[in-house]
């Protein structure tokens, strides 16, 4: 019994560790395009990406012709710790790649309205770093590797010219490797492994308003998903303490708070500069407990939850961009993100604060095509607990404390492309450099 109660206890330990990390914000991913990046994603009432498949896919309506951006995002997190009168231990520098792919297409006018498709893939969720092997909280996780891709279709609809609704589907699938030393009370310890794969299918909703050229208005709507994972725990304990280690499958669910999205963007110098506002609201608070189930060798489960008592978070963000000339532009923004981790939860896989992220961004366009990037310092908020197994003091582990670092890199193409029904506005406007620029809707 002792011995089956060990090994339980220590992959319950790592694995409900990671349950609760799936929600913080330190494994949030919002990189989904460098045009929005660059801006401080406020993206819901902008119509000049093909990321509006996943930001909000009603601005999929008002984009005419088809339109690609294809690129990469590369997440470099970091953290550190200091216990009460001890020393600073940080994570050893790593990085993280994250796709940001994203299509849509203007099928042309129907009897209700111009059509649009689109599809995306993006990583909403992922994190990878790794702690020291010997430092003083390693009996609370030393490796973490989460990555979640999420796969877009959506379509959406524009009856008129100062309204469009739109719709999509998401199916996230996520793999997970975590690492915890197991003490045994001496100077004898053991490593625990877990990894696993699961899904999750959740849907999304967007609607645009344009009640005079230069102002859009834009909200969406993201459903709660339960990503449900299964995999298998693996233990190396040294002598006599190997009898105790007993790999098992295990399995558990994690969700994913549903979301509301809200933003404004105007053009105060109309095809030169544009500004925008964004308010992001994630209700967690619902998730009061995460279980963990293990399958043992004679069949019989064990069961466990642990209590999380996440945090509802309200953050904002504001950004703008500047045209310096028809195929050079620029960007900056900054944005504000509330952790959804209590005090005494707060735990070092990876640990949870509020976060003000600092945004760069440009563009370089050619014709209709545009090669883009952005830089990220997410500046993790100093937090001090005294409450959990770990007290003492976290904050981010990178230089100048920032929690991560991240640069993303696209290309984008504007296509004039053959309408399904009726007829489409080309891709190429006025100004054909300016396929991604600021701007209003037109007819």
């Amino acid at each position: 019994m002792h011995s089956k109660l060990l090994s339980v206890g220590a992959a319950l330990t790592v694995a409900l560790g990671l349950a609760g990390s799936a929600q913080a914000g330190a494994f949030a991913v919002s990189e989904y395009d460098p045009q929005m990046s660059g801006r401080a994603f406020t993206a819901s009432a902008q119509t000049d990406s093909p990321s509006a498949v996943i930001f909000n896919p009603a601005n999929m309506a008002a984009q005419k012709g088809l339109h690609l951006s294809v690129g990469a995002v590369a997440l470099m997190p970091g953290f550190s710790y200091t216990p009460d009168g001890g020393t600073k231990t940080s994570t050893k520098f790593g990085v993280v790649p994250a796709p940001a792919i994203s299509i849509t297409d203007n099928l042309g006018t129907t009897p209700m309205g111009d059509l649009a498709v689109g599809f995306g893939v993006y990583a909403p969720y992922g994190s990878a770093f790794t702690w020291p092997s010997d430092w003083v909280g390693r009996g609370h996780g030393l490796s973490v590797d989460l990555k979640v891709v999420e796969l877009t279709p959506a379509i959406a609809l524009k009856p008129c010219k100062h309204f469009a609704l739109g719709a999509g589907f998401r199916f996230l699938t996520s793999s997970v490797y975590l690492k915890q030393a197991v003490l045994f009370g001496s100077e004898s310890e053991g490593t625990m492994e877990m990894s696993g794969s699961g899904n999750a299918v959740a849907a999304s909703l967007g609607a645009s308003v344009w009640p005079i050229d230069g102002l859009s208005v834009g909200f969406s709507w993201r459903s709660k998903a339960t990503l449900k994972l299964s995999g298998q725990s693996n233990y190396d304990f040294p002598a006599p303490f190997d009898t105790m280690a007993v790999d098992r499958p295990g399995s558990a669910t994690i969700p994913l708070a549903q979301e509301f999205r809200g933003g404004v963007a105007y053009d105060v110098i109309p095809k030169t500069l544009n500004v925008g506002l964004e308010v992001v609201y994630q209700l967690w608070s619902p998730y009061k407990e995460l279980k963990l189930v293990f399958t043992n060798p004679d069949g019989t489960t064990d069961s466990v939850g642990t209590r999380q008592d996440s945090l509802n978070t309200l953050d904002f963000g504001i950004g703008g961009e500047y045209r310096v000339t028809p195929d050079i532009a620029v960007r900056a923004g900054y944005y504000r993100s509330a952790h959804t981790t209590p005090e005494q939860f707060v735990n070092p896989s990876p640990p949870d604060s509020n976060q003000n992220i600092i945004t760069l961004g440009g563009s370089y366009f050619f014709g209709t095509y545009g090669v883009h990037f952005h830089v990220l310092g997410d500046y993790f908020a100093k937090r001090t607990t005294k409450t959990n197994q770990l007290p003492g003091v976290w904050q981010g582990g990178l230089a100048l404390g920032a929690m991560a670092y991240n640069v993303g890199v696209s290309f984008s193409a504007a296509l004039d492309t053959p309408p399904v029904f009726g007829s489409a506005t080309p891709a190429t406007r006025d100004n054909p450099a300016a396929a991604a620029a600021p701007q209003s809707v037109k007819e």
